[in-house]
């Protein structure tokens, strides 16, 4: 199976745009209105859709293509505001970004949305916001892919894998998951 938007940034990986289906479901068929892809499905309002919250965040739902399958965490849909820091810096040096934020947040890690493109295997310090269950958590992780996401302002998503289990933890309490 073939998802248009899967891995572009641009829309909801659930979303077929052959069939204009959605594959958010399981066990049925849900077909959106015109008006409801156009506000949700093709681009990144996708994680306000009432079926993406609701079909989605069940855990362990995975799609029956490689790349979706091949992830050991389920993705939740997120709107968290995070600090990027170097984890190796200077204190007066160390902040990379102010006003990053997490799209999508999983048990193994993040998607990250920032003006800054990090290189792949970059390390980074993440400071969570107020909106966070732990607030000022600090966090590490490193980057694992980057992408310039298809819009006219200067923005990136980088998928952020953490490399302390006491992240895993936090963000376990964030989501209401067991680890």
């Amino acid at each position: 199976m073939k998802i248009s938007n899967l891995g572009t940034g641009g829309g909801c990986p659930y979303w077929q745009e052959s069939s204009l289906e959605c594959k958010v479901t399981k066990g049925g068929l849900y077909l959106p209105m015109p008006a409801h892809v156009e506000t949700f499905c093709r681009n990144e309002n996708f994680i306000q859709c009432h079926q993406y919250v609701r079909g989605g965040a069940r855990p362990g739902f995975s799609l029956a293509d490689d790349q979706m399958s091949r992830r050991r965490h389920h993705r939740m849909p997120a709107r968290l505001a995070l600090r990027l820091l170097d984890p190796e810096a200077s204190d007066q040096e160390a902040v990379l970004c102010e006003d990053a934020r997490a799209v999508d947040l999983s048990l193994g890690g993040l998607r990250l949305e920032s003006g800054m493109n990090f290189p792949v295997n970059r390390k980074l310090r993440l400071v969570f916001g107020d909106d966070f269950a732990v607030p000022s958590w600090v966090g590490e992780g490193e980057v694992r892919w980057s992408r310039e996401a298809s819009s006219e302002i200067p923005c990136f998503y980088a998928g952020i894998a953490f490399t302390d289990s006491h992240t895993q933890e936090a963000v376990s309490r964030h989501l209401g998951l067991p680890l």
